[in-house]
């Protein structure tokens, strides 16, 4: 490891990631660089973003600019990236072929939004080809084909899933909280987070209820376009769709 002491102290380093993007260099490149000699002006400081990360690489920028051309020349990515570089491929080439469905209402190619959970599973392998297809089909004419996306943005349509008097409690939660959104006193404070704790809760418990139901109605017209197997249940569809919520929400 390059020592910081003496004339060092006045050398400019430069974080690992500012010389991967100004130098054009990955993380492999500078790695193995490291483990051959060829860069041994460096020395690992505490992560500036967070005390408890791994410590950060500072590199001396002269000698990295010097022996460049060297560094760029070793491979770009390790065994192991290149094998998750070729996966990767793959997946997404199975995406837009088995994945991806024409959707006979829109007549628009639909495939899992690129930040999905639905796509994040598949492609980390959590749900088989077909397994993400039955979500992506059912995500996409819950919130296309039927009035999901209009019911749980209007409080009070959402309060009809819910028990006459929790359903007022609801709405009158959200009144009260929008009201009081103009006073500033401590008093009119503590009230706001409570009514909205209180809407919160009501509103997810509403919100519940009201997705079974557009999914099941989502399933239903999604057969009839033949986008889903005949024997398809709402009970199976949840099964699967457990398997993308195993690591987050959706």
């Amino acid at each position: 490891m390059g020592s910081a002491g003496g004339e060092g102290s006045k050398r400019r380093y430069i974080y690992k990631s500012t010389a991967m993007k100004k130098y054009g260099l990955t993380r492999a490149q500078i790695e193995e660089a490291i483990r051959l000699g060829l860069i041994t002006d460096y020395k690992y400081v505490q992560n500036p973003h967070s005390s408890s990360a791994p410590p950060a690489l500072l590199i001396g920028e002269e000698e990295l600019a010097a022996k460049l051309e060297e560094i760029k020349k070793l491979p770009r990515y390790t065994e192991a990236e290149r094998a998750r570089r070729r996966l990767y491929r793959a997946r997404k080439k199975q995406l837009d072929e088995e994945v991806a469905f024409l959707c006979p209402i829109c007549n628009w190619k639909i495939e899992p939004l690129r930040d999905s959970l639905t796509r994040k599973a598949f492609m980390r392998g959590d749900v088989t080809a077909e397994e993400a297809k039955i979500v992506a089909v059912v995500t996409h004419f819950r919130h296309a084909h039927t009035s999901y996306d209009r019911v749980r943005s209007d409080a009070r349509k959402l309060a009809r899933y819910l028990k006459p008097e929790e359903g007022e409690r609801m709405v009158q939660a959200l009144e009260r909280y929008l009201r009081l959104k103009r006073r500033s006193s401590q008093r009119a404070r503590e009230e706001r987070e409570y009514l909205l704790e209180e809407f919160r809760w009501l509103k997810a418990k509403a919100l519940e209820k009201a997705k079974r139901e557009f999914t099941e109605i989502a399933i239903m017209r999604a057969k009839e376009a033949g986008l889903l197997p005949p024997d398809m249940t709402y009970e199976r569809y949840a099964e699967i769709a457990e398997k993308v919520l195993e690591r987050e929400d959706y």
